[in-house]
């Protein structure tokens, strides 16, 4: 329908709108509609195009969907003259099946026009088109016919400044830029501060939210009722609202302060009573809040089929591109193009607005996408951009491609090594580090390359020697420093190896729970092990410990042996067993009353606080003991266990790695290079593959430190060594088993009782005596 009219156009003050020939609005000018979340930003968001921010989105939708003119429709000057000449009831009974857009663009356009369908005659035909949109809400009674329908599909603009794209605030029936909702509006904070020399601001706040209407805008789709959640800053009330409730919530506050105080309260009539005033304001602002409620599940309809539809042009217009790049043969792999499809095409075109592709020789000149915004949706337009997004999307597979190919050609290295030398060999992300494996990752290229094998065989062993010495020079390095003596860089390093050596291990330094035990690992052997983690490879920063080489010295002091040439390996090979002294003897788990024997390197243990007090970085091989208790005696009353005792310890103690746990493997072929096992399945392979019916720990079965995390279980638990009753009697009269047996006496008479039938045992011929606890000597 035309709406070119002879006739003047009505110029009340209170003019719903600017008139919007229909006709002239074709589907080209009806592109910012899709562009759905971009006309609900803020009014003026900068890099966006004035006529989106124009748009009202609910107007277009229906004009895109529901009323669909024929292009070819004739547009003649004049052509409803002699409609206006016609009877009052026909011209209703044609006005009856005119589309809701039909009726508000007539409502615009001329007085005549304008008084009919904004009287009350023409309150069936607003109704009865209103009921023909789909889940549209009717007219709330608050406003006109012809108001709601310029609320819902007039133009954003602020009534207050003009400023376009303000969308309209469906609660309050208002239309304001951001701008002014900030001048309009109010807060929890403004208000409180409003009624501030008021003795109680709060409960004036709290009373006035009930009978506000609160706001609810289409920019953010939410109505923040008053049972929502506020922040003190958010802006919901009109302040003109705040400022005619406010007498009748002060007058209702004084009522209820007379009353409660005694003094009868004298309302002529019930009307004067304000708190039934609220009451009513309460139900009103209810039925409101249920209209609005409607309203916006219409909407969310709307902005939910416009997304659809706005993601599947998107969609099309990618597989558009993705086709013609596919078809060009220019060597890319199906996963360039999609990933770069998915991650870089898609939201450049969402940023440019283009939703369609054109062929090739397309005359851009007449399209108005192309004129308004100078983006041509013709695909020559855009190739520079999918053509360089493809070929990034190569260059980060082939780089991935190229690590995983040195990682494989290093393990394919390792396995050329003894099983022995793969604790010491280092992680395969360290050794990519190296400046020669980086070139070659680094390239950028968008095609596929091979890395010498026989290069790698000459270039790997050098890059994990200098690896290793750089690692050790830095930690020789720190020694000197910390000492501030005049030592020789070679000579910092040579006492690397000294028991008295305590590394620790910036990264298990900071494991919380109490039993992801960080190491203190001592010498630099078990050090390099642990930075050759295969595991993880954050286990590079190690520091010196001085606490750690002040147990190891008083120690070796008790054992009076050198600590300036005892190193770590001499101490594993003795594995001496010690009792903490400043330890009180405790009833343990099975109701064993003694002590615990710790091994050497679990006795170095420290205890690190930080500063606020909460997180305890245990730091030892297993356990944490000496400094963890504030008494200083735990360092200085160690005992050593006696041979015979320490033997006992051994064959019933667990072992460091429970054989349950997977870190064990083969140490005569690379059965196990990729992944370690338990001990069974360890022993049983080396008696059947390599055909040994005696399988020794530690030469024919390995345990692989760094292969299996010492901070991935619980340290194991000490031995117990049972005091109360003492257990230091051997029975002589058995032969020499292969586990050792120590008693109590008690147990030791009826062993021989039993055993033995001897009643009265006579000392050195049935049993004897041995030393719990000795110094023993350092040879």
């Amino acid at each position: 329908m035309t709406t070119a009219l002879a006739v003047e156009p009505k110029n009340d003050e209170d003019d719903i709108g600017p008139a919007l020939p229909y006709a002239l609005a074709d589907d080209a000018e009806l592109d910012g509609v899709w562009w759905t979340r971009w006309s609900l930003l803020a009014p003026h968001w900068q890099g966006y195009k004035r006529t989106l921010l124009q748009a009202n989105f609910l107007k277009g939708y229906l004009m895109r969907r529901l009323r669909k003119t024929p292009k070819d429709t004739p547009h003649i000057t004049g052509s409803l003259e002699g409609f206006l000449k016609l009877p009052t009831e026909l011209v209703f009974e044609v006005l009856r099946h005119l589309h809701t857009l039909d009726l508000y663009h007539l409502s615009l356009t001329s007085q005549p026009f304008g008084r009919v369908l904004s009287g009350t005659e023409a309150i069936p035909l607003w109704k009865s088109s209103f009921a023909r949109i789909p889940d549209f809400p009717p007219c709330p009674s608050d406003l006109t016919n012809a108001r709601w329908a310029s609320l819902m599909f007039g133009p954003v603009r602020c009534q207050d400044c003009g400023r376009f794209g303000a969308q309209p605030d469906i609660a309050l029936y208002k239309n304001f830029c951001t701008p002014c909702t900030e001048k309009h509006f109010v807060s929890r904070t403004d208000v409180l501060e409003m009624f501030s020399s008021h003795p109680e601001p709060k409960r004036i706040y709290k009373i006035l939210k009930t009978v506000c209407q609160a706001r609810c805008r289409l920019v953010t789709l939410q109505l923040r009722t008053r049972n929502s959640g506020e922040r003190g800053s958010e802006k919901r009330f009109l302040r003109e609202h705040v400022e005619l409730c406010a007498p009748f919530v002060l007058k209702e506050l004084e009522i209820e302060d007379m009353e409660k105080d005694g003094i009868p309260v004298d309302l002529e009539e019930e009307e004067e009573d304000p708190r039934v005033w609220r009451i009513d304001r309460i139900k009103k602002i209810a039925e409101t809040n249920e209209h609005t409620m409607k309203t916006l599940k219409w909407v969310v309809i709307v902005l939910t089929d416009l997304q659809d539809e706005h993601r599947l042009r998107a969609e099309a217009c990618t597989k558009r591109c993705e086709r013609a790049i596919t078809n060009m043969n220019l060597g890319y792999t199906t996963d360039d193009i999609r990933f770069a499809a998915e991650y870089d095409w898609k939201p450049y075109f969402q940023n440019l607005g283009t939703q369609r592709m054109t062929r090739k020789g397309a005359k851009l000149a007449y399209t108005l996408e192309f004129v308004n915004t100078g983006i041509s949706p013709d695909l020559r337009f855009h190739k520079e951009f999918l053509l360089r997004t493809v070929r990034k999307r190569a260059v980060k597979r082939l780089k991935l491609a190229r690590t995983l190919e040195i990682m494989v050609l290093c393990d394919e290295y390792r396995a050329t090594l003894k099983p022995l030398d793969w604790l010491h060999h280092p992680p395969a992300t360290q050794l990519m580090e190296a400046q020669c494996f980086k070139d070659y990752i680094n390239q950028d290229i968008d095609y596929k390359t091979q890395f010498s094998p026989d290069i790698l065989r000459v270039q790997l062993p050098k890059v994990a020697l200098e690896w290793e010495a750089s690692h050790r020079t830095k930690l020789a390095t720190q020694w000197i420093t910390q000492r501030g003596s005049g030592m020789s860089l070679d000579e910092a390093k040579r006492n690397l190896d000294l028991a008295r050596c305590v590394f620790l291990c910036a990264q298990c330094r900071t494991l919380r729970d109490e039993h992801r035990v960080g190491p203190a690992l001592c010498g630099w052997d078990n050090a390099l092990t642990h930075m050759c983690h295969t595991k993880s490879d954050r286990h590079q920063t190690l520091g010196l410990s001085k606490k750690g080489e002040e147990v190891v010295l008083k120690m070796l002091l008790y054992l009076d042996m050198d600590p300036d040439s005892t190193t770590a390996q001499r101490m594993d090979d003795l594995d001496y067993r010690f009792f903490c002294g400043g330890c009180d003897i405790t009833t343990h788990r099975k109701d064993i009353v003694g002590r615990k024997a710790y091994t050497w390197s679990e006795y170095v243990s420290l205890t690190h606080r930080n500063s606020d007090q909460v997180i305890e970085v245990l730091l030892s091989r297993q356990v944490t003991h000496v400094l963890q208790e504030e008494n200083k005696l735990h360092l200085v009353l160690m005992s050593c266990l006696g041979p015979e005792a320490t033997r006992f310890v051994k064959d019933h103690e667990r072992q460091t790695y429970r054989p349950i746990y997977g870190a064990w493997g083969c140490a005569h072929c690379t059965e196990h290079l990729d992944q370690t096992v338990i001990l069974p399945k360890a022993i049983a392979h080396a008696k059947n593959s390599h055909d040994l019916s005696d399988v020794v720990l530690h030469k024919d079965v390995l345990r692989f430190d760094n292969r299996y995390s010492l901070t991935t279980y619980k340290p194991r638990r000490p031995f117990i060594y049972s005091l109360l009753p003492l257990y230091n009697m051997m029975c002589k009269r058995c032969p020499t088993m292969a586990i050792c047996k120590i008693w109590d006496r008690d147990s030791l008479r009826k062993h021989l009782l039993v055993e033995h039938f001897i009643a009265e045992p006579v000392d050195d011929t049935d049993w004897r005596v041995i030393e719990v606890t000795s110094v023993p000597t350092s040879s």
